[in-house]
């Protein structure tokens, strides 16, 4: 017995990051001499259609994936105190088809209007204006509301990792972050496990 692996590369849009190559293999048993080519004669369950079919599912569920995360849009608070860094997120996320209901300089603020708004996404800066920085606000909402909670931070230390690892947060962006990271980390966000679809 010998076995032949059919290499199968698909292209499919990924977010809004372009193009991501998928590759897959689809190994096949078979009995049998070689044809006069040099190819191995494939028993008909294991022919050509049914390499193609294989590929065709595999192809349409990508897609169907594919599809799915890019119509998943949400209603996003923003938490910054930095008025550039606000106005240019802010910009970015209506650009990506999202709608920002809120935008808080304070944590104080931030509660307040994740309670009064429901946002489906909160982006949080750690380090922020008042008394209660970016991880007390997140842990508030978090236990209050449930909305999940991506932290944008410059700080990427071990200490306030370990301090924000209790709120459970959605993602963590390092500032500097592009346009691309930050709806991957939306995406990864709002999606549940298996993509069923629904939000979180």
């Amino acid at each position: 017995m010998q076995i032949i692996e059919q290499r199968v590369s698909l292209h499919t849009p990924a977010l809004s990051t372009g193009w991501t190559t998928f590759q897959c293999s689809a190994r096949n048993l078979f009995d049998g001499d070689l044809a006069e080519n040099g190819y191995p004669v494939l028993p008909p369950s294991l022919g050509r259609g049914s390499i193609r079919d294989t590929q065709e599912r595999i192809r349409a569920e990508l897609e169907h994936h594919a599809l799915q995360v890019a119509d998943v849009k949400a209603r996003i608070l923003v938490v910054e105190d930095e008025s550039i860094v606000a106005l240019d997120l802010i910009a970015t996320l209506k650009r990506m088809g999202h709608t920002v209901v809120g935008h808080a300089l304070r944590g104080e603020d931030a509660i307040k209007l994740a309670a009064g708004m429901n946002p489906e996404l909160v982006l949080m800066d750690i380090h922020l204006l008042g008394k209660m920085d970016g991880i007390d606000a997140a842990g508030w909402i978090r236990s209050n509301i449930g909305t999940p909670v991506i932290y944008l931070s410059a700080f990427g230390d071990e200490a306030t990792r370990e301090r924000a690892i209790p709120t459970a947060p959605a993602g963590w962006l390092q500032k500097p972050y592009s346009k691309y990271e930050l709806e991957d980390a939306i995406q990864a966000a709002l999606l549940p496990p298996h993509g069923s679809g629904e939000l979180h």
